[in-house]
């Protein structure tokens, strides 16, 4: 792990002076601005493990050059980017008031404020969208939140760039099951509209507190997408206005045809819902017992075949668990291929485990 001496300077002007968090791939720290000490600003740095691995390297890379393209108040905003054979790092701004999902923790955040993130989500999206980017991986951890309650969209890491090759291998996924789209499950691809998806699936649960999806398993999860609707807000939530129960239900629906397609027209609808319910008094939101679901940081990770390579092919204490998950999987595998039509190959390839 790399540890930067607090009270240095990065870069020959920014001075460190705290580490904020670390992660599998990195670290962030805190420092200041040097030509404006109380400007707080944050630098990522990518492990010197790390550099050295060609799609870690080139994972950071598509995170700096996607924020870079993007100049909106609603995505954070990158500074500087030191890109040399031995460091990888960039500075960007920091966000002081946590992300979105520890706002959701605390239970629904109400028609008013639901509406009033959301707006800016999609504002987000539409500045990410116009520049010839997918972000791929929207989720609540991915949404920071300044204590001006101004919505942030970060971790472009697995974002896919118009006109930049691909880093996702063939018969593999990225993102977290929950906010993948329906497309994407079935055919491995998405365009802009699997953001949308994803919006969709995020307003809901902010709305009502409770995810639309109650499976418990990623399997189930991606089970449960491609046959079902989910249940409207208006029907969990007596008083909820139709049309912004329409809106999600649109945002989220499983033909990517029917689903909105630009965020700008999804903002539009959303100004028009703002006025409509800026004088209602706020419902009475009651979480159901029996209506919650699988936690929302569930991530993707190995393919079956990655486990059955990694696990059961190289002994260790762990082989017939590995085994048995192997075999799991790809019975998964066909019985989802009999309800969606596809064949087995490629759908283990495509769940993950």
């Amino acid at each position: 792990m790399l540890e930067i001496e607090l009270g240095s300077l990065f870069g020959d002007r920014y001075q460190i002076t705290q580490l904020v968090g670390a992660g599998g791939m990195g670290a962030v720290y805190l420092a200041r601005h040097p030509e404006d000490p109380s400007k707080k600003i944050a630098i990522k740095v990518l492990y010197p493990g790390k550099v050295g691995d060609f799609e870690s390297r080139e994972r950071f890379k598509n995170e700096i050059n996607a924020l870079m393209k993007v100049s909106h108040p609603n995505v954070v905003k990158a500074y500087e980017y030191f890109d040399r054979d031995d460091l990888q790092a960039y500075v960007m701004e920091f966000v002081d008031s946590g992300d979105l999902l520890d706002r959701m923790k605390q239970g629904p955040l109400g028609l008013k404020q639901s509406v009033l993130y959301l707006k800016q989500i999609i504002s987000g999206l539409y500045a990410v969208h116009s520049a010839g980017i997918i972000h791929r991986d929207l989720k609540p951890d991915n949404i920071l939140v300044t204590s001006e309650e101004v919505i942030k969209l970060s971790d472009f890491g697995v974002a896919r760039l118009r006109g930049a090759a691909t880093l996702t291998l063939v018969g593999t996924m990225v993102g977290t099951p929950k906010y993948l789209s329906p497309e994407y499950v079935e055919t491995g691809n998405c365009d802009h509209r699997g953001d949308i998806f994803a919006a969709g699936v995020i307003a809901y649960e902010m709305i009502s507190g409770i995810s639309p999806y109650r499976s418990a398993t990623k399997v189930s999860i991606i089970v449960e997408r491609l046959k079902d609707e989910v249940k409207s807000l208006e029907e969990i939530i007596p008083g909820c206005p139709i049309s912004l129960s329409e809106l999600v239900s649109k945002a989220m629906a499983i033909d990517v045809n029917r689903r909105y397609q630009s965020a700008l027209n999804m903002l539009a609808d959303l100004e028009k819902i703002e006025k409509e319910i800026a004088g209602m008094e706020e419902p009475i939101i009651e979480v159901p017992t029996d209506y919650k679901s699988s936690s929302p940081s569930i991530e993707v990770g190995l393919t079956s075949i990655e486990l059955y390579r990694d696990y059961v092919l190289h002994p260790s204490e762990k082989r017939g668990l590995a085994y048995g998950a192997f075999w799991v999987s790809t019975l998964a595998a066909c019985w989802i291929g009999t309800l969606i039509g596809k064949g087995l190959i490629g759908l283990i390839y495509h769940i993950n485990f």
